[in-house]
């Protein structure tokens, strides 16, 4: 699977999380509206509630936020170094410059995204192909196997 490939379906799997937290504020938000008209309702049991709704408010900016990064990637850059927007393929697994986001299973794959402002990100900005690294507290090298 190549890097425009592996966007594709992130951007897919992206828009699939932020219409189902939609659907599920959309659900709260209807049984909050009938608890406040039920006489027999608890209050923390509404203030749980939105609450959960405003939780799901935070989640929902942070899904498009990472799906306006993932659409703004230039696709037709070739990466000689890491950069932002780079697919870094390590020994350890495939990380997303642009920013964070837990690792997403594609088939075989795993990818997860990382910010500029990461360690990791800081010890690999500007390595070609090949180089090593290592992260401060960790024994373990890591290995930049491509970049794409």
């Amino acid at each position: 699977m190549n890097k425009n490939e592996i966007i594709d379906y992130l951007i897919d799997h992206t828009q699939k999380e932020i219409e189902i937290l939609r659907q599920s504020e959309k659900e709260d938000i209807k049984s909050v509206s009938e608890e406040q008209n039920n006489e027999n309702r608890f209050e923390n049991t509404i203030e749980e509630e939105v609450q959960l709704i405003t939780n799901q408010n935070m989640v929902l900016e942070d899904l498009n936020q990472r799906l306006k990064s993932l659409s703004s990637i230039q696709r037709d850059v070739v990466h000689t170094t890491v950069s932002k927007g780079t697919l870094v393929k390590l020994n350890t697994g495939l990380l997303l410059v642009m920013s964070a986001f837990p690792p997403v299973k594609i088939g075989d794959l795993q990818v997860t995204g990382i910010s500029t402002q990461s360690p990791i990100y800081q010890k690999m900005e500007g390595l070609k192909k090949g180089a090593e690294f290592h992260l401060t507290g960790h024994k373990a090298a890591y290995v930049l196997l491509d970049i794409a």
